[in-house]
C-alpha cells in the first residue's frame, strides 16, 4: 500500500513536467517556426483589418478567434487569445495555471521583457520567435 502512495505522489508531482514538455515539444517540433512567424507578422501589418473580442487598449488587438482572416496555421494551434501590437504578437493557448504560448516580434524589436508574466520560462525557436510557459 505504501508503495503505491509513492507511486501516485511522485505521478502527481511529474505530471506538471510532462505536461510542460508536451507543450514545449508541440511547439518546437510541430510547427514551422518559419511560417508561424510570418504569419504573426503578417497579422502586425494588417491588425486593424481583424474583428476584435472586446474594445483593445490603445495600440492593441484582441483578436476574435472566429475571423475568417486569421491565419490557419494560429488557428490550428487552438490558441485561447491572439493579442497583436504594431510590433509583437502573443499567441496564448492554455489557460489556469497553464499559460504557454509564443511571442512572434517584429524585425528589430525584440526584447524578451515583453514576454508576458513573471517568472515564466522563455526559449527561443528562431530570430523573433518565443515560447512561454507558466
Amino acid at each position: 500500500m505504501a508503495g503505491l502512495i509513492v507511486a501516485l505522489a511522485v505521478a502527481w508531482l511529474m505530471a506538471p513536467l510532462c505536461v510542460t514538455l508536451s507543450r514545449m515539444r508541440r511547439i518546437e517540433k510541430r510547427v514551422d517556426h518559419q511560417a508561424l512567424l510570418a504569419a504573426c507578422q503578417t497579422m502586425m501589418h494588417t491588425r486593424t483589418s481583424y474583428k476584435t473580442t472586446f474594445t483593445s487598449p490603445e495600440g492593441q488587438s484582441n483578436i476574435d478567434l472566429q475571423d475568417p482572416r486569421v491565419p490557419e496555421l494560429i488557428r490550428r494551434l487552438t490558441p485561447s487569445y491572439v493579442l497583436v501590437q504594431d510590433d509583437v504578437a502573443t499567441v496564448e493557448m492554455g489557460g489556469g495555471f497553464g499559460h504557454y504560448g509564443v511571442v512572434a516580434f517584429a524585425h528589430g524589436n525584440e526584447t524578451t521583457n515583453r514576454i508576458p508574466g513573471r517568472g515564466k520560462k522563455k526559449r527561443k525557436l528562431s530570430e523573433g520567435l518565443w515560447y512561454y510557459s507558466d
